[in-house]
């Protein structure tokens, strides 16, 4: 403090002034702009990353099940079980627009056919199909590639015959 001036008595707003705090009378909230207030930007980028993941996974389960409008499905064939409790379908399937291929659905009768693949083949193989007992369902293809190939769908043995 410089020589020669009056001590006065300084309130604590005052003091907050000159030290760089801010009071709670004109900023509550802590900043110096109003747009910080509450970092509603953190939380909107952090919605807007959460509806991308989330459109993600729905796409993808989407293509998973061969549904639209992911994907453009058509039939090709069906074989029934012996009993009548279960059918195999062979679909034609093209998602996002690209090269179609053909998946093998098994699901229970009455069932929709939106089930995920047991397999998938390249388009133009000849998949014919077989149930040789309502838990057993032998495939045989000619031509084309094998995309993916599972042995069970429930309790449902699949196998590829040659």
């Amino acid at each position: 403090m410089p020589a020669g001036e009056p001590l006065r008595t300084v309130s604590e707003q005052e003091l907050h002034m000159k030290v760089g705090a801010y009071d709670e009378l004109r900023h509550p909230h802590g900043y110096v702009y109003a747009k910080e207030h509450h970092h509603w930007y953190w939380f909107a980028g952090i919605g807007v990353s959460l509806a991308l993941v989330g459109a993600v996974f729905w796409g993808y389960a989407l293509y998973e099940n061969g549904a639209a409008p992911v994907c453009t499905s058509s039939f090709v064939d069906r074989s029934t079980s012996p009993s009548g409790g279960r059918i195999a379908e062979v679909r034609q399937v093209s998602c996002l627009g690209g090269a179609p291929d053909l998946r093998l659905i098994v699901h229970n009768a009455g069932a929709t056919a939106e089930a995920p693949a047991v397999s998938a083949f390249e388009a133009g193989t000849e998949v014919q199909l077989r149930w040789v007992s309502d838990g057993e369902l032998a495939v045989a293809k000619q031509g084309g590639r094998v995309w993916f190939f599972k042995t069970h769908w429930k309790d449902v043995r699949v196998h590829l015959a040659q």
